[in-house]
């Protein structure tokens, strides 16, 4: 890293007065975690510094997350707070998407994936950007379909492939060609994942193909043609071609394993294990199972497609009277599950919750408009008929059509008040925007770092009733009283080892204490679900940073 650096000081002397486009020509042949390219991006982050440019400063520590390899979320938070600085809605969605993509991609931490995405979405959703709404669309769909909600899921990848390719790109403008593409080949393969897990078929196939067809025509693309070979390969194994699954599957490892997309890696070992499996040859199925396994114990993550090959493993050594084997891989089974149970309850919640809502809240308004559109309508066409009435009937025929109107305005008043006994209430708004006031103040206060904090001992400090208060944190901050309290707790102890050289020094059981944890491991667990590392690994690789901005 030292070193490194001297060549960046050295090297901004010679190039300092080039532009940040010339400085970005001389990084952007490198590929992704390649940390040659710091020699040039160095020189970027510190000349936007030294010119006070947040909108380059953003930029350069996004690039710098694609390069390094082990302290991306230290510079994507760095991209956050150059964007803050900046003041720019739009360049904050995109950071936050990058590190949320980090956590995603790198780490496989969806919980913690899925907070930048919302934090993203709350800026991007009314953006006039639509390659970034899209973007972030995108990845609140792949949530979803990781959830299992593929009807919902689908709709998603359908709007994101018209946009992306929809998009003419300037033949001048290589990089906005090739991100429109990208973006379109990516939600491409998500949506293949929902039409194959939807059992349609016949137009997963035409997509794969598009896909693949797509993918060939540059070496821009292996990764993504090894997406698209590797739903070929699932594809052929549901219509029992297990011989050709192989080789799709074989052919798709490479760039896989290259990408370190070890998600990926997990579905292919799955299904190759399988097809194995069903050609009677389980010695091979079994190796590919167990590489899973490999995987589960080395970042502490599964997909509940891939689950079922503890299930195969546990079958296979009861068969083989392997006692041992089969405990170790029932305690996995078991392990597996917890977390998978544990991972889906919170995700499902939080995007119900901060994605959901604001679409059905679109969808509410969309059809009150048409509602008042077919009110004036009806009002336009009553009038005339009774124009017309008036014509043809006489005035005794008027005096029974009146009556007839004044029914059913009787009847329509009374299902608005059937209506109005039936709607949801929500919190009173007043009370609760003051109740959030005074939350946040003694959020500022750090309150949380009381040891053995309760729902009760709460409410008493801020003047109200248990049953209001957990309403409240519920429906405005996404989650129950316990993990409000917990969540608070683990970004301030991130920001005290961001900051404070003291809290860097301490050991992990005063971390614990003075956090206000009283458990170690529900401490330790909470960090890494947060930061995707242990504390002692996150001090050693974020650098201590001042407080104007990260470096």
């Amino acid at each position: 890293m030292c070193m490194r650096l001297l060549i960046a000081f050295l090297v901004f002397g010679y190039v300092q007065g080039q532009s940040f486009e010339d400085l970005r020509t001389r990084y952007g042949h490198f590929e992704e975690n390649d940390e040659r390219a710091f020699v040039y991006v160095n020189v970027s982050i510190q000349k936007a510094k030294a010119e006070r440019n947040f909108i380059e400063l953003t930029q350069a520590y996004k690039d710098a997350v694609s390069f390094s390899r082990r302290e991306k979320i230290r510079y994507a938070d760095s991209s956050i707070i150059a964007a803050s600085q900046a003041k720019n809605h739009d360049l904050l969605a995109s950071a936050y998407l990058t590190k949320g993509t980090v956590y995603y991609f790198h780490y496989r931490k969806f919980k913690p994936a899925l907070d930048e995405y919302l934090k993203a979405w709350a800026y991007s959703k009314t953006s006039p950007d639509q390659y970034l709404y899209h973007k972030n669309l995108y990845h609140i769909g792949v949530v979803r379909s990781h959830l299992g909600e593929y009807e919902a899921a689908a709709p998603i990848f359908e709007k994101c492939n018209r946009f992306f390719s929809g998009q003419i790109a300037d033949p001048n403008l290589p990089n906005i060609h090739y991100n429109n593409q990208k973006g379109y080949l990516n939600s491409l393969h998500q949506y293949s994942i929902c039409l194959i897990a939807l059992q349609r078929y016949a137009e997963a196939k035409e997509t794969i193909g598009t896909g693949l067809r797509l993918s060939s025509m540059s070496s821009d693309y292996l990764v993504e043609k090894s997406y698209f070979l590797k739903q070929l390969g699932i594809l052929n194994f549901l219509q029992k071609k297990y011989n050709n699954a192989i080789t799709d599957f074989h052919n798709a490892l490479p760039s896989i394993l290259k990408k370190e997309d070890f998600a990926q890696e997990a579905v292919l070992n799955y299904y190759l294990g399988m097809s194995y499996w069903m050609l009677g040859n389980k010695h091979l199925a079994v190796k590919s199972f167990q590489k899973n396994d490999s995987i589960f114990r080395s970042h502490t993550f599964i997909l509940p497609q891939v689950r079922k090959g503890y299930e195969m493993l546990i079958d296979y050594y009861r068969d083989h009277n392997n006692v041992d084997q089969q405990l170790y891989y029932t305690t996995q089974l078991l392990k597996a599950d917890r977390i998978l149970v544990s991972d889906f309850q919170l995700l499902s919640t939080r995007i119900s919750k901060e994605y959901d809502t604001y679409e059905l809240i679109a969808s509410k308004e969309k059809m009150e408009r048409k509602i008042a559109r077919d009110q004036v309508l009806l009002a336009t066409v009553t009038v005339s008929f009774l124009g017309a009435a008036i014509l043809v009937f006489g005035s005794k025929k008027i005096t029974f059509l009146s009556r007839m109107m004044r029914l059913a305005h009787s009847m329509k008043g009374a299902e608005e008040t059937h209506e109005n006994l039936h709607k949801p209430t929500r919190l009173a708004s007043d009370k609760t925007e003051k109740l959030l006031i005074r939350l946040e103040r003694l959020e500022n206060e750090c309150f949380f770092l009381k040891k053995g904090l309760t729902l009760n001992q709460l409410a008493i400090k801020l003047k109200t009733n248990t049953t209001y208060l957990s309403g409240v944190i519920n429906e405005r901050k996404g989650c129950n009283f316990n993990s409000y309290i917990n969540g608070l707790r683990i970004r301030h102890v991130t920001k005290m080892l961001t900051e404070n050289r003291a809290w860097r020094k301490y050991s992990l059981d005063t971390l614990v204490a003075e956090s206000g944890f009283s458990n170690r491991s529900k401490f330790t667990q909470l960090f890494v679900d947060h930061n995707g590392m242990n504390p002692m690994d996150f001090v050693e690789r974020h650098p201590l940073q001042d407080t104007d901005c990260a470096s």
